[in-house]
């Protein structure tokens, strides 16, 4: 499953937000040190969820390193932020992965989601 959601104001205002622990708005923090893209990675099954840190890239999708980010920007709370829009469910039961992508450009938020299945294919019968 693959869906493209724009983020609403009202989540673009909460991510700025909650992103800053200083004056500076969180996604001007980003831009500032050159970040286009902010991506987080999940993965769940058996009740259980996890989700990578996020990950920074710039225009070129060179990876930025950590410290090269602000010392007040939360990349916790950024990260537990973006994770906010996987799938509800995706750690429940067979679960799922994907990948989360916040263009910092835009506000837009691209969700990239598989669902973990199980299939059974019954053998030819046989007689012994």
């Amino acid at each position: 499953m693959l869906s493209f959601r724009t983020v609403d104001p009202q989540q673009r205002r909460r991510i700025r937000r909650d992103a800053r622990s200083g004056s500076e708005d969180g996604t001007d923090q980003l831009r500032t040190v050159g970040v286009t893209t902010v991506t987080v990675s999940y993965y769940g099954d058996g009740d259980e969820g996890r989700a990578e840190l996020p990950q920074f890239q710039d225009s070129a999708d060179n990876p930025i390193d950590d410290s090269s980010l602000p010392d007040d920007l939360d990349v916790r709370k950024l990260g537990d932020l973006l994770e906010g829009f996987a799938p509800e469910g995706y750690e429940d039961g067979e679960g799922g992965h994907g990948t989360i992508t916040f263009d910092v450009q835009t506000g837009k938020i691209r969700v990239e989601h598989n669902w973990y299945e199980i299939v059974s294919n019954p053998a030819d019968p046989r007689e012994i």
